[in-house]
């Protein structure tokens, strides 16, 4: 028997929301308050609880509907959420949460979905808090059930909780195993190359789904360093995966003399850079489907940003596992799945980034240094800061600022037809990004 039924008040519409599209919102008026065994409980839906500016930033609501139940009598308000997680995002609930609670001197209940679907990842981290105090904690990226007693007095202290690497760590594993797991998968594909992504991807779905279930392929080519490839050997012996090597020299040498008629009279150049990379990504994909084995992708968030990927290359896949960290971020990361064992070996931990590409090739022959960049793509894309901002707080030149966000800019194109990469921060690129491929853009010389 359906007692009540209510409709979400508050729909959001920025960033991954686009609720008002496809719902109508219920109105204060609509909220109710039951009474049960003595309790009067009021109920919000998700977004109908971020209510306090201070903490949740401008939202532009009119509706309080934790006050307009509280002022209905409620001495008990469950939030029932699809809330899905950024970093520092579950430390800010429990401020806003706690806050709410000692405001309205309530018992505020916090029930949140834990799982991944696409590109998001849902924590989990339900919580009960009254008066101000944190009673109850479920676990984080796993289901959990809690019981709450409203006769029982509760003397809960909190933990600690999980770092930052180490909430990225959980989330990120779970990304991957539901993202498998729903799509009907049981097993994934890895191009190794003996580099940092490819090293940390195959470290992590190895744990998603375990190594046995993982298959990693090394193709190298002319211009890979044998270090390289003995690197990645040694990564999927530490994790217990097979690798499998199916070097590319004969396809390229045969690619390049197929198109030596059409390309007589040019020099080489970044195309046949490609096409290596595109080789890589057909062997990839051919596994993929002989052996239906998920294909994840490696490529980070900086190089993304800045299109230092290949188009049917590199980026052929279904899910962006580390689309969404810097490659800093990835250096962190590397460092916490080696505590304990070391399971990435250290030279590629200490080896310089190179595509391998051509003889001798750097990343930094085509970049700045991953921290410069990576401060310059955050202030750009995360923090709204224009290019004389950045050339003020960063000390760089404005040359190099403005050929990084025309890099950015330039490079829509191929995050338009990217796999979808599991988010962790309140900015990443994808399904909450709404910006055009083509579209006139101005970089004017800057005064600072």
């Amino acid at each position: 028997i359906i007692k009540y039924t209510q409709n979400k008040i508050l729909l959001p519409e920025y960033d991954v929301f686009e609720e008002r599209r496809h719902y109508l919102p219920g109105n204060e008026n609509s909220l109710k308050v039951i009474d049960f065994k003595g309790l009067k409980i009021g109920f919000t839906i998700c977004e109908d609880a971020w209510v306090d500016e201070e903490i949740t930033g401008p939202r532009g609501y009119e509706t309080d509907a934790v006050s307009v139940l509280c002022n209905k009598g409620a001495d008990l308000i469950i939030n029932i959420a699809a809330s899905p997680y950024s970093r520092n995002k579950i430390s800010l609930r429990q401020r806003l949460f706690q806050k709410l609670s000692q405001k309205h001197n309530i018992v505020f209940i916090y029930v949140n979905q834990a799982g991944a679907n696409d590109d998001l990842i849902f924590d989990g981290s339900s919580a009960v808090y009254k008066n101000g105090r944190l009673l109850l904690q479920a676990e984080s990226f796993k289901e959990d059930l809690l019981f709450y007693d409203t006769e029982k007095t509760y003397n809960f202290t909190a933990s600690s909780g999980q770092n930052r690497m180490h909430e990225v760590r959980s989330a990120l594993v779970l990304g991957i195993r539901d993202y498998a797991g729903k799509t009907g998968f049981t097993r994934a594909a890895v191009g190794v190359s003996g580099g940092i992504d490819s090293a940390v991807v195959l470290t992590l779905a190895a744990e998603a789904l375990g190594p046995e279930n993982i298959l990693a392929l090394a193709m190298p080519s002319e211009y890979s360093s044998p270090e390289s490839l003995s690197d990645a050997q040694e990564l999927c012996r530490n994790l217990s995966v097979k690798c499998t090597e199916l070097p590319i020299h004969s396809v390229f040498t045969g690619i390049k003399s197929s198109l030596a008629g059409i390309f007589s009279g040019l020099s080489e150049d970044i195309t046949e850079e490609n096409i290596q990379a595109r080789i890589r990504g057909l062997f990839l994909m051919a596994v993929s489907n002989k052996f239906r084995a998920l294909l994840l992708t490696t490529g980070n968030k900086s190089e993304i940003g800045v299109g230092y990927c290949t188009l049917y290359g590199d980026t052929c896949g279904a899910l962006a596992v580390i689309a969404d960290l810097y490659k800093t971020e990835v250096y962190e990361l590397a460092a916490l799945l080696n505590r304990g064992s070391a399971v990435i070996p250290q030279n590629i931990i200490c080896r310089a980034p190179s595509a391998e590409l051509r003889t001798g090739q750097k990343d930094q022959d085509t970049l700045p240094p991953y921290d410069l960049l990576d401060r310059i793509i955050k202030k750009y894309y995360e923090e709204y800061k224009s290019p004389q901002q950045i050339i003020a707080e960063t000390g760089c030149s404005e040359n190099l600022v403005i050929d990084i966000i025309k890099k950015l800019d330039q490079a829509e194109y191929k995050r338009y037809q990217l796999a979808p990469g599991l988010r962790i921060s309140e900015k990443a690129f994808g399904s909450g990004r709404k910006f055009p491929v083509v579209k006139k853009l101005s970089y004017r010389s800057i005064n600072v």
